[in-house]
């Protein structure tokens, strides 16, 4: 139970500080994109916490793809952008998350290729904390310089369209949220089957979260 607590909040923060690195390159105001980032989040989290499952039952590597390919769906699906520009971000973040990584690794075996592999390898909580450190770091020096890109446009929510949320709504489905993602720490490690269902559920109510807040937001 603890540790699976453990896992979800550092994956969400990750998460979040990843996607404040993705608005700040690209020159967004954090704060205009401040609910699209917290349902990101969750989603995300727990696709990182299904696929730390998957890594530790050891399933073939090319489930490395599973994290990626979902990152890239849901920041298409939630920012509505153009799926070329969810590319180029997507690229972009991961590629510098990967040199960092990477680095982290060379600098630990002293450029030792088989223990580089090996660490590469059986990493799992190690690199999440140096990444997470990477991204605000990043961020806080883009922000401050105001060096970014600005050729990716974004829609944000405007202010007048935020307060016209029916607060019925929004109680009934946070409150289902909470109480599924709080059900799913309790059981998760049961059993590889209970985690993917309850996962699987987790996400199922973040989107419909989602899709009834825009509901709410264009009526």
């Amino acid at each position: 139970m603890i540790n699976y607590l453990f896992l979800l909040i550092s994956f969400f923060m990750f998460w979040i500080s990843m996607l404040v690195f993705t608005l700040i390159l690209f020159r967004q105001k954090v704060k205009d994109h401040t609910y699209k980032m917290i349902v990101c989040s969750l989603l995300m989290t727990h696709v990182s916490i299904i696929s730390f499952t998957l890594q530790s039952l050891k399933m073939p590597n090319y489930m490395i793809l599973f994290q990626p390919v979902c990152f890239i769906i849901f920041y298409y699906y939630i920012f509505k952008i153009q799926f070329l520009h969810t590319l180029i971000v997507t690229l972009a973040v991961y590629t510098i998350n990967f040199i960092a990584e990477v680095s982290l690794y060379l600098f630990y075996t002293r450029f030792h290729i088989a223990e580089f592999l090996e660490i590469a390898q059986a990493a799992e909580i190690l690199p999440l904390f140096y990444l997470l450190i990477i991204n605000v770091v990043l961020s806080t020096v883009l922000y401050k310089f105001r060096i970014g890109f600005t050729f990716v446009p974004f829609r944000k929510i405007s202010r007048s369209a935020f307060t016209n949320i029916k607060r019925n709504t929004f109680f009934l489905v946070s409150s289902g949220l909470f109480i599924v993602i709080f059900g799913t720490a309790t059981v998760v490690f049961l059993h590889a089957s209970v985690l993917a269902g309850l996962t699987s559920v987790s996400m199922f109510m973040v989107l419909l979260f989602h899709h009834l807040y825009n509901r709410e937001i264009r009526e």
